[in-house]
């Protein structure tokens, strides 16, 4: 059958999405993405703030990171 192209992948992704949440609670699925993207900006952030520390370290500054 090969690769699906174009409209038909898109088709088949979304009929085997709509089967593995049929019967599933929308509010819970998307409070659970939501809860899964939150934890991955938390992530993001934390980096940018340990290497905005080292930066300051490096350079001999007085700013500290955000916390």
């Amino acid at each position: 059958m090969g690769i699906p192209q174009g409209d038909q992948f898109f088709t088949n992704k979304s009929t085997i999405m709509d089967r593995e949440t049929e019967g599933a609670p929308e509010p819970g699925l998307f409070s659970a993405i939501r809860r899964e993207a939150g934890k991955i900006e938390g992530e993001f952030r934390n980096e940018e703030r340990i290497l905005e520390q080292h930066k300051a370290d490096k350079y001999g500054s007085t700013k500290i990171a955000r916390a």
